[in-house]
């Protein structure tokens, strides 16, 4: 980097807290080994380099261009500089003792380009305790195995709760769906058209997904627990939502965020099964899926877990309690559209275990042998 490109890369590094309130005019005259005039204009929180004298500088710094390399990685003393005579300047010398401080970056980084928003609308309402009812679900189930197995089980009951108080659903089935892994390759973020914009946007059913995601008020994620974690479905449907979000990074509440194209998104519930015993076993998906969710100003608001699948799925044997289990998830469909979130007894009531765990253990040998 030379002392020319140093100086058109300083706007970048304008610290926009510091200097909202500043008007001044740097102009650089260097001589040395790349002589040249440039200027740096700060106005109210912006900055622009320029080349030439600007009318009417502030501050004039007369100096070879090498010397203010070395000043600005730290190696020459701007004083010793100008006690050598090699540093001269003009007008507010009060300016160059604040060069840096103007141009120490963005370390609050609160600021958002116009246009994008660094909190949504559904953000807003869940931070100041506002529930609006919503009134079109879009619901992502995310089971390999369709609708055969216990994900669609709990899905289909939930979803029936809400449809009994009057919400419209629409469901994707993404094992059914033709959606590439992301290639990591930032083409939606680089591109003009921004939002949607992906590789593989006329050779997949991705974006016409994508598109329909900002015009619903609750999305459901709907997901066996794989390995601690979501299904491959639903992983590579997360990776590819990132166009709902614009590259540009802020601090959120201490944390880097990327803002939102969008003023507006849905919030976020999730539904998952497991055949393991212990309710813990689902804290890595819930920690994961809250986290994307703050991440992509989609919050989620409540969960619908339901451990020992195997069992829950044998209708013969269990029959009765697991239409009890069907009809607690349905209420939880309903509270969730009604209140936006699902009351302690009614969690209790979807957890509840059908078998003491010694049984549980004994009856999922014969599950596996009859399956298989």
């Amino acid at each position: 980097m030379d002392a020319r490109e140093l100086l058109e890369y300083m706007p970048q590094l304008l610290n926009p807290s510091i200097t909202r309130r500043v008007r001044a005019k740097y102009y650089f005259k260097f001589s040395g080994e790349e002589p040249g005039d440039y200027s740096l204009t700060i106005n109210n929180g912006n900055c622009v380099f320029s080349e030439g004298l600007p009318d009417d500088p502030s501050i004039t710094i007369d100096v070879p261009s090498e010397i203010w390399m070395g000043i600005s990685a730290g190696v020459i003393n701007p004083r010793a500089a100008m006690k050598s005579g090699q540093l001269k300047v003009k007008g507010k010398f009060l300016l160059l003792l604040r060069f840096n401080k103007y141009f120490s970056g963005d370390s609050k980084a609160t600021f958002v380009p116009e246009g994008l928003y660094g909190e949504t609308e559904n953000e807003k309402n869940i931070r100041s305790k506002k529930w609006d009812k919503p009134k079109k679900v879009l619901g992502i189930q995310a089971a390999p195995r369709k609708k055969k197995g216990a994900t669609e089980m709990v899905y289909s009951s939930l979803i029936s709760g809400m449809k009994n108080v009057g919400v419209k659903v629409d469901t994707v089935y993404l094992a059914e769906k033709k959606i590439n892994p992301c290639r990591g390759c930032y083409h939606c973020w680089k591109s003009d058209d921004g939002f949607g914009d992906c590789v593989f946007k006329d050779k997949d059913e991705m974006h016409g997904i994508l598109k329909m995601i900002p015009e619903y008020d609750l999305m459901v994620f709907a997901t066996p627990l794989y390995v601690d974690g979501v299904s491959g479905l639903l992983k590579n449907f997360i990776d590819r939502m990132i166009p709902l979000n614009h590259p540009y990074i802020f601090l959120k509440d201490g944390h880097s965020r990327h803002p939102s194209r969008f003023s507006k998104l849905p919030n976020l519930v999730l539904t998952s099964v497991c055949g393991f015993y212990e309710i813990d076993n689902f804290d890595p998906l819930v920690h994961h899926i809250k986290a994307m969710g703050e991440n992509m100003h989609i919050p989620l608001i409540a969960t619908v877990l339901r451990p020992t699948s195997m069992v829950a799925l044998n209708s013969e044997l269990h029959a009765v309690e697991a239409e009890k289990i069907r009809e607690s998830i349905s209420l939880a469909g309903m509270e969730i559209v009604k209140e936006g979130k699902v009351p302690r007894k009614l969690t209790k009531l979807i957890q509840r275990p059908i078998l003491p765990k010694g049984h549980y253990y004994s009856s999922t040998k014969t599950w596996w042998k009859n399956w298989m």
